[in-house]
């Protein structure tokens, strides 16, 4: 992020559980709260999805979850688990 207009580099990075666009000035902005399905470490620029085999419900998130057996966890907006189908099987 960057604190104040004409800076020749970063003031600090965005805070975990958030992202901050370009040429934002705020460490934590509200309105970039880390979405479900994604997670935000700290620094980063936009949301990252939770890779297949993991899932995030929670806003603010900095990792993913794996997916517990008998769900299954695809790359997703979401965020929650999908049950098993019918006549299938869902190892962890």
């Amino acid at each position: 992020y960057c604190a104040s207009e004409g800076q020749a580099s970063p003031s600090g990075s965005c805070a975990a559980g958030f992202y901050c666009p370009p040429d934002f000035s705020s460490t934590s902005p509200l309105a970039f709260l880390c979405p479900k399905g994604h997670y935000c470490p700290e620094g980063s620029g936009l949301p990252m999805p939770c890779p297949t085999g993991q899932y995030q419900p929670s806003l603010g998130a900095t990792g993913c979850i794996p997916c517990r057996p008998g769900f299954y966890c695809e790359e997703s907006i979401g965020g929650d688990p999908w049950p098993c189908p019918p006549h299938s099987y869902c190892p962890a």
